[in-house]
């Protein structure tokens, strides 16, 4: 068992899929905001804005949020 496991377990339990799910990609897109843009898209002499505008981006992200919440769905199913 890992030292803080017993911590931060009720409070991921405590939360609903959607929520995880939004968490998760919220995270992904500050990291693409703060490392992945200026370090690989601006060099290449793209912006933010050309970066987020893309619909692709979009739909990885819908993408990540609906396999997210699909498996806490299926792996902390309401007793």
């Amino acid at each position: 068992m890992h030292l803080y496991q017993g911590q931060y377990s009720g409070f991921i339990k405590n939360l609903s899929r959607i929520q995880v799910s939004l968490i998760m990609s919220l995270i992904a897109i500050l990291m693409d905001i703060l490392i992945f843009v200026p370090l690989v898209e601006i060099p290449k002499g793209n912006t933010h804005r050309d970066f987020f505008n893309n619909p692709l981006k979009w739909i990885l992200a819908i993408l990540n949020a609906a396999t997210v919440y699909f498996y806490w769905k299926k792996r902390f199913k309401i007793k």
